[in-house]
């Protein structure tokens, strides 16, 4: 009988073990569409305050269902069964959002688009001129983005879940193999702490740089989460100089690894000169927005002689924005020349730190590559049976640490071709379309005038698929769908 290989050990989900995290995973569920209702009760908004108290009357039957059908899941969560769980999670969360995100006039498929642009934190959107749509549903897509910045799973992990196999599993899902101390759930508490104050600093401080508490408190929270959701339709445009530069300040704070400021805070400055993610993050910021700069002096009439700080301010910023995933913008992204939107599209791509709120292939990643490259490059060099592994930080790379960096940046790579592809076959120029794919899945939010509300249902869902796929890492909404996942071998 022919064997089907490895594809014969496989072993399905258990569906008494999924339901009864999702159970578990039912209380920080609940905050996504719970904390806005105060907000949307002081804004006598009853029609949003009533939707989200609907979605949280639903997740609270669904937790009570499941705890009374499925027990605890015990120490031995597989990792498919994780992987599953955690898609689950994201989408439940977008669920529970959409119906809130459908003020009068605001059809299905934009809110769905919202709902998702909100918890995968990319901050793409479809409506149009917000100041229309109301503080509450202002404030529901900001929480959402803060929510699903810091991610449904470490909220669960530090709130909720029990210490165990599930928290183990999803917490290694979640924090990349960071080499930090503690617990999966002290680990995640820790997080939890440092994202708050980081948000509370940067609520104060736009809050005193713009006069406004309306500005301070919902682009507070969208700038650490690295989410980009504006309360104007011009994003940051309309800010003074000092806004701008403190909000972009923060993107980059929450594009930084987490933990890099609990580190900062016990070993000082010293940890800065360690930290080669941190100190990449950076580099690539600079060069990106020199590159911008000479890409736009090259498009201009006036070559060198058009350079001035106005010009090196926005290229900064923009390199910023796209680097950090965050999609603030003071410009729009069509303003800019063709080779220069090249350039963010790179910065994109490579994206933010792990351990980050910021997506993309992360800046770890990245490193890795260079890392095999230069590998590649010396073999040529070597004698035949010389061995010399790639090293990082002057020491080895673990080979399954390459296998996950190549993986990532496969699925990425595919995903964004299948997408540019889709929407280039839906009437959308070329360059647009792969800005548009990239920022998705990437979940940026910069916009080359793609998404918007004029969009079609087509374009807005093969975007919203780019921003799961990007923001779960692909691999745990494609195992949802794999047939190995459901019956096994």
């Amino acid at each position: 009988m022919p064997t089907k290989g490895a594809a014969t050990l496989a072993r399905p989900i258990r569906p008494a073990v999924v339901l009864g995290a999702l159970g578990e995973f039912a209380p920080s569920l609940l905050l996504a569409p719970g904390v806005p209702i105060p907000v949307a009760l002081l804004a006598a908004d009853w029609r949003t305050a009533g939707r989200c108290a609907l979605s949280v009357a639903v997740i609270l039957l669904q937790w009570a269902v499941a705890r009374r059908r499925w027990p605890s899941p015990g120490p031995d969560v597989r990792r498919n069964e994780a992987l599953v769980i955690a898609a689950l999670c994201f989408l439940l969360a977008s669920a529970a959002l959409v119906w809130p995100l459908m003020p009068p006039g605001i059809p299905p498929g934009s809110a769905v688009f919202e709902a998702v642009s909100a918890i995968t934190s990319t901050g793409l959107s479809t409506f149009g001129n917000i100041d229309d749509r109301g503080v509450a549903v202002q404030f529901v897509r900001s929480w959402g983005q803060w929510y699903g910045g810091l991610a449904i799973l470490v909220l669960a992990l530090a709130l909720t879940v029990r210490p165990g196999g599930l928290a183990v599993r999803l917490g290694n899902q979640e924090a990349a193999r960071q080499d930090f101390l503690g617990s999966t759930r002290s680990r995640a508490m820790r997080v939890l702490v440092i994202y708050v104050a980081l948000t509370v600093l940067c609520i104060a401080v736009l809050w005193a740089a713009t006069g406004s508490w309306r500005q301070g408190l919902m682009n507070g929270l969208t700038a650490v989460s690295t989410a980009g959701f504006a309360t104007q339709p011009s994003s940051l445009a309309g800010w003074n100089p000092t806004a701008q530069a403190l909000a972009i300040v923060f993107s980059v704070a929450g594009a930084v690894s987490l933990l890099f400021w609990y580190r900062l805070a016990e070993d000082g400055w010293r940890h800065l000169l360690r930290d080669r993610e941190a100190q990449m993050l950076i580099a690539l910021i600079v060069a990106g927005a020199l590159l911008a700069l000479l890409t736009e002096v090259s498009a201009r009439t006036g070559g060198l002689g058009s350079i001035d700080w106005s010009l090196v301010g926005t290229v900064a910023f923009a390199s910023a924005s796209a680097q950090s995933t965050t999609g603030f913008s003071i410009v729009p992204a069509t303003a800019f020349a063709p080779a220069t939107q090249v350039v963010l599209i790179g910065q994109m791509m490579v994206g933010a730190d792990m351990g980050s709120t910021g997506g993309g292939i992360k800046v770890a990643r990245f490193l890795v590559l260079l890392v095999v490259v230069r590998r590649a490059l010396l073999e040529t060099s070597l004698p035949e049976h010389a061995v010399a592994p790639p090293r990082l930080r002057g020491k080895p790379v673990d080979p399954a640490t390459i296998t996950s960096a190549l993986l990532v940046v496969c699925l990425y790579v595919a995903t964004v071709t299948v997408a540019w592809g889709l929407l280039t076959a839906l009437a959308v120029p070329p360059l647009p379309a792969l800005f548009e794919a990239v920022s998705a899945t990437s979940t940026v939010g910069l916009s080359a005038g793609v998404a918007g509300p004029d969009a079609t249902t087509a374009v807005k869902m093969v975007l919203a698929a780019c921003m799961l796929l990007g923001r779960m890492e692909f691999l745990a909404l494609l195992v949802v769908f794999m047939p190995h996942t459901w019956k096994g071998g």
